[in-house]
């Protein structure tokens, strides 16, 4: 394993965003066509979170169960009229959003493209997610890098 490898150089480049207002399956369609399991939401132009594809996967399983986000019942017939806030809404830990300056409630956290393969591993596992904003030195968002695209430095 390449743990001094840069994350510049396993980063994916093409950043994904949504609105707050999309739905889920305009969320999902997003993520096959740019082939991500991440997504960067937005309102009003400021980043208010991430969705990932755990994320998705959690709102079809409580669709199934019938559960609640965010106060919204959440069932086999509305789960793909879900919109992307809401999704933001759900069971999060709060307490890494100020780590990347960012409001909402979706854990973002941020790593440099600089920094190498083993600082990414530390900090999912420390933060307990599989995917980082990879910011560029001018602060700037320049990526996303998941567990799956660490593993290719393997």
């Amino acid at each position: 394993m390449k743990f001094t490898a840069l994350i510049k150089d396993y980063m994916k480049k093409e950043i994904v965003y949504v609105d707050e207002d999309a739905t889920l399956t305009e969320v999902v369609n997003q993520m096959k066509i740019k082939q991500t399991g991440v997504v960067i939401v937005k309102f009003d132009g400021k980043i208010t979170g991430v969705i990932t594809s755990s994320d998705i996967f959690s709102a079809l399983v409580q669709s199934v169960f019938s559960e609640t986000i965010d106060n919204v019942l959440i069932t086999k017939e509305n789960v793909s009229d879900i919109r992307a806030g809401t999704m933001l809404g759900g069971p999060t830990t709060v307490e890494y959003m100020t780590s990347c300056e960012l409001g909402g409630t979706n854990p973002c956290i941020q790593i440099y493209e600089d920094d190498v393969i083993e600082n990414a591993i530390r900090v999912m596992e420390i933060s307990h997610i599989h995917h980082l904003l990879v910011m560029g030195y001018e602060g700037k968002i320049v990526g996303t890098i998941s567990s799956n695209d660490v593993l290719r430095a393997f």
